[in-house]
């Protein structure tokens, strides 16, 4: 989309004002007046010119006495190409949220994105051609979620899509390498503090250093791991398996450093599993949402301006106005730091070890899952 090309959903939204105030009798100087602003700018905003902030959004669903979502109804029409947001990425909003003090505000606007991501993924699937006998190359290439790839090539978890990709000689998906070393530079920095927390907002990094047989790293950092309990549950769901049994024991039997962080998505799921219904998909993406918004959460780490930093695995993650005491850090940053630092000799044979594990038991146990995958 153009810089200065109208968004649709802007248009969505400023119809849905106006019908809204239209239903309620209002002018849209009456509007304006309860507002603070001029009913010229209602005007801009009910033509979709001038976009609607979340704070405007929040208080004008207060004067009106509608929800949020009525704000948003009829977006899900919209043509999927005229969305800017990166289908397979995930975008956090931990400045925005942080810096709303009045938490009745903070706890609306995770609402509204609780509320509206299911709508959001399903008109973000990307446009391009995907061939569904072969999502691992389309994953490796960036035009699938590992999600999905985990899904289509009936997996179990992101453990078994990173050896799938080191049998068929694919790599992994990774920033661009820039980013990566500014990570590892970043890390440097921050292990010579040794004040840093790092927080897990996905499964993956653990999968991956579960798969390379270094998840003693973790330990090596000497810092606080906070990791939230929808993405704990995921990672140790069945103890069966010897990833999950490992996985629990190695977090359970560190702690500290390791912090789990509590969340009412967590509390939601976990009950759900309990009575044997179905789980969200993304529950760990929404437990994340919901320790961002809440004031003890995220805020509770950042308030001290010592660092924080995401250690995160997905290369579409984007956090929109960051604090500068917080930092992105992806797995492969991470081991590049190490090395930085001294605390590995190689970080490019930990990464080797990723797709290619040599340690026993970091297979699938059913290795013929990947004899269809392996290119010729």
């Amino acid at each position: 989309m153009a810089r200065n090309a109208r968004d649709p959903i802007d248009a969505v939204v400023g119809g849905n004002l106006a019908r809204i105030r239209k239903t309620k009798g209002l002018s849209q100087t009456a509007i304006g007046e309860a507002l603070g602003i001029s009913f010229q700018q209602v005007q801009k905003y009910e033509k979709g010119l001038n976009r609607v902030s979340a704070s405007v959004l929040y208080h004008l669903s207060q004067a009106l006495s509608v929800s949020m979502d009525d704000f948003f109804k009829g977006a899900e029409t919209i043509e999927r190409d005229t969305i800017s947001l990166q289908a397979t990425g995930r975008v956090y909003f931990a400045g925005d949220l942080n810096r709303v003090k009045n938490a009745g505000v903070r706890k609306a606007l995770a609402s509204l994105i609780k509320s509206v991501s299911t709508e959001v993924e399903a008109i973000t699937e990307p446009e391009r051609e995907i061939s569904d006998d072969d999502p691992l190359l389309a994953y490796s290439k960036g035009l699938l979620s590992s999600r999905e790839a985990v899904h289509r090539l009936g997996l179990r978890d992101y453990a078994d899509l990173l050896v799938a990709l080191g049998d068929a000689d694919l790599p992994m998906q990774l920033p661009p390498s820039y980013e990566i070393e500014n990570q590892a530079a970043t890390f440097a920095l921050e292990e010579g503090m040794k004040r840093c927390t790092i927080i897990l907002p996905e499964a993956g990094p653990i999968n991956s250093l579960w798969v390379a047989d270094r998840l003693d790293l973790l330990l090596e950092l000497d810092m606080r791991i906070v990791i939230v309990d929808a993405v704990y549950d995921e990672l140790t769901s069945d103890l069966s398996c010897l990833k999950d049994a490992e996985v629990k024991d190695f977090i359970d039997s560190n702690s500290p450093p390791f912090v789990i962080e509590r969340t009412d998505i967590g509390e939601t799921e976990r009950e759900k599993r309990r009575l044997g219904q179905k789980l969200k998909k993304n529950a760990g993406e929404l437990a994340m949402v919901d320790f961002l918004s809440d004031e003890g959460g995220l805020e509770r780490y950042l308030e001290s301006g010592e660092p924080v930093a995401i250690l995160f695995e997905d290369p579409g993650l984007k956090v929109f106005n960051r604090p500068p005491n917080l930092h992105l850090i992806s797995t492969v940053g991470l081991l590049r730091g190490l090395e930085e630092v001294g605390i590995i000799a190689s970080a490019a044979d930990v990464i080797g070890e990723l797709l290619h594990p040599s340690k026993p038991g970091r297979r699938p146990e059913d290795a013929r899952k990947f004899t269809d995958l392996l290119r010729k």
